[in-house]
């Protein structure tokens, strides 16, 4: 028999994405395995700016500036970051 696949690593798409302030974008979380194949995985969600809902949905603050949205995996084995950029009021 084949060893059962191993979760090698959960991986955040897009890796960057710039939004205006207050937008929204839907991140997706992949998790990669031994054997080549992709899944899900259950993952949380956090934010260094704006907020990030369980599903991987960001919101933008009002701040501009460049942020991290972070997933890791419910084992806390694995973990990912995507950059989402702000662009302020002014441009």
């Amino acid at each position: 028999l084949d060893p059962e696949p191993v979760l090698e690593r959960v991986v955040i798409t897009p890796a960057n994405v710039a939004l205006a302030a207050g937008d929204s974008f839907d991140f997706a979380a992949v998790a990669e395995y031994s054997d080549g194949s992709s899944g899900s995985v259950p993952v949380s969600w956090a934010s260094t700016g704006g907020t990030v809902t369980g599903g991987g949905v960001y919101h933008a603050g009002v701040a501009a500036g460049s942020f991290m949205v972070i997933v890791v995996t419910a084992d806390f084995l694995h973990a990912d970051t995507a950059v989402v950029s702000i662009a302020g009021a002014g441009g």
